[in-house]
C-alpha cells in the first residue's frame, strides 16, 4: 500500500507550466480498490475490472494537441494490497498499416 501511495504522490508532484498544458489538465481518473481478485490474463471480464471508472476519449499528442485520437484507447486502473493494476484496450479502427509517429 506504500508503494501506492508513493507512487500517486509523485505524480501529484510533477507540475508543468502554463502554457505547456494539455487539453485534457484537469481530467482525473478516480482509481478504486478492488472489490474481487484481478486475474492478469489480459482480459477485461473480471467484477473488479467492471467496476472501475474508464479514461476514454483521449486527445491527439502529436503533431499537436487539436484534436481527438482518431482510434479509440480505454484506459482502466485499480489496486489491491500488494499490486497497482493497469487495463489498455486498444481499439483498431483505421484500415491500412499501424504506424508509430515517434518512439
Amino acid at each position: 500500500m506504500l508503494r501506492i501511495w508513493l507512487l500517486l504522490a509523485f505524480f501529484s508532484m510533477v507540475s508543468y507550466p502554463a502554457s505547456a498544458q494539455k487539453k485534457n489538465h484537469n481530467f482525473q481518473l478516480k482509481i478504486r480498490k478492488a472489490s474481487s481478485a484481478v486475474v492478469v490474463d489480459g482480459l477485461a471480464d473480471d467484477a473488479a475490472w467492471r467496476e472501475t471508472d474508464v479514461a476514454t476519449d483521449f486527445y491527439m499528442v502529436l503533431p499537436m494537441d487539436t484534436g481527438h485520437a482518431n482510434v479509440r484507447t480505454d484506459v482502466k486502473m485499480t489496486y489491491d494490497d500488494q499490486h497497482l493494476y493497469l487495463l489498455a484496450i486498444n481499439y483498431n479502427g483505421l484500415p491500412g498499416p499501424h504506424m508509430v509517429e515517434s518512439l
